[in-house]
């Protein structure tokens, strides 16, 4: 026991996927009392709420959320916001938690509550578009959307297969974005079906798309760029780019790690930021900000006292 408790802020998304935490609140306080914390909660009752309580959550050594990666994603703007380093543990009770499986956080609540408390905060890379901050994506086009529409049980039988599948057959009637991309050193021009600027192991609940490993504090996100199919074939290509994990530029598909994107876009283009609506910008700047935050991260690392 330390002689002097320090101060945790805990955050809780109600609602978030079934609501399983109201069930596990009192345990999950009483974790963070053992573990020597003075808690304060807050719940969120409408949108923006986690980030308004982060933003003022400066005097507290630690912050926790439970909640989607949704409620992370406005913890991190609300604590950059602030500009506070505060350490932030994260519970995932979300429906789909791509952000908590890359962080290699457990399921079950009561366990990832204990690690939240006790294990040690990591650095971690963040990401920021036209000023908006982004945990692990940024996307447009058509898999941004089929990946928050595919249901659950195609996704479990199938993999990231379903990814792929559930959008495929639109892919020759989608509206591509004409665009001028510079990245890592590349430009691109054409029409494009997709694009996408992550830091995470899975997106919309599919692992390993694209073969892309992220590592969270290399100061590099990973982007993936398809370009418009103009045949039945392209379009077989590109699937098969993605199911062998070949990101190959003559299969209309590029990849390249970089530090920081540019796009121009001919049109109003509508991203998802963390998996909500980002804007529909014409003009992009994406970066990169460098272990910008602290997430206690990482189960294998069993907790051991507090940092």
């Amino acid at each position: 026991m330390n002689e002097k408790k320090q101060k945790l802020l805990f955050i809780v998304n109600p609602v978030a996927g079934k609501a399983a935490m109201r069930t596990h609140l009192l345990k999950v306080c009483e974790i963070f009392q053992r573990a020597d914390y003075d808690v304060t909660l807050r719940v969120t009752l409408s949108s923006r709420d986690a980030e308004a309580f982060a933003r003022e959550g400066g005097g507290f050594d630690r912050i926790i959320c439970s909640g989607g990666d949704g409620t992370l994603s406005e913890v991190v703007n609300g604590v950059l916001a602030s500009g506070a380093r505060v350490p932030i543990g994260y519970i995932p009770c979300g429906t789909t938690n791509d952000f908590a499986d890359t962080l290699g956080l457990s399921a079950n609540i009561e366990e990832a509550a204990e690690f939240a408390a006790l294990g040690v905060p990591k650095a971690a890379d963040i990401g920021r578009m036209n000023g908006k901050y982004f945990t692990y994506t940024a996307a447009f086009g058509l898999f941004s959307e089929v990946a928050y529409i595919t249901p659950q049980s195609i996704k479990k039988s199938l993999g990231h297969a379903a990814y792929l599948l559930n959008g495929a057959a639109s892919m020759l009637e989608a509206k591509p974005q004409r665009m001028r991309i510079t990245y890592g050193g590349k430009t691109l021009e054409g029409d494009f079906l997709f694009g996408m600027i992550s830091n995470s192991k899975s997106v919309g609940g599919f692992k390993g798309i694209g073969g892309i490993e992220a590592e969270l504090a290399d100061g590099l996100f990973e982007c993936v760029f398809v370009r418009m199919p103009e045949s039945v074939q392209d379009v077989q290509l590109i699937l098969r780019a993605f199911l062998q994990k070949e990101l190959l530029p003559e299969y209309g598909v590029y990849y390249r790690r970089c530090e920081r994107v540019a796009i121009e876009a001919a049109a109003d283009t509508p991203w998802t930021l963390d998996g909500d609506f980002g804007g529909a910008p014409r003009q992009i700047d994406i970066q990169v900000l460098h272990k910008a935050v602290s997430y206690v991260a990482g189960i294998s690392d069993p907790p051991s006292g507090r940092a």
